[in-house]
């Protein structure tokens, strides 16, 4: 399995040539509690599972872990461009569309 780089600049993930964002700063930059990205990601979810396209939620939307500041295993997702899109779609203000430009800029380049 190969590793996850991170690219310093955005603050983006990148694996097998394509790029990521985490829920975590997902959370961060728009100023959202973690556990609070992670109910809507699994409503989108839920939601693309409904629509009969579970294949886009699993590509999308990738599961996976981080260690906490007391080095305990705990969740998190990975979003592709079209992942953080259906996410973000409805959150707003000025720090929310910085964080949208600059992801859209680094994963068009």
């Amino acid at each position: 399995m190969e590793k996850l780089q991170l690219h310093q600049e955005y603050k983006l993930y990148e694996k097998s040539g394509k790029i990521f964002c985490d829920s975590l700063q997902v959370a961060e930059s728009f100023r959202k509690q973690h556990k609070h990205v992670l109910r809507d990601i699994e409503k989108s979810l839920i939601t693309i599972s409904e629509t009969g396209e579970p294949i886009f939620g699993q590509t999308n939307f990738i599961e996976s872990f981080y260690k906490d500041s007391q080095n305990k295993k705990q969740p998190r997702y990975l979003l592709t461009k079209d992942g953080f899109t259906i996410l973000t779609f409805g959150y707003g203000g000025v720090k929310a569309m910085q964080f949208k430009i600059d992801y859209t800029y680094f994963s068009c380049s």
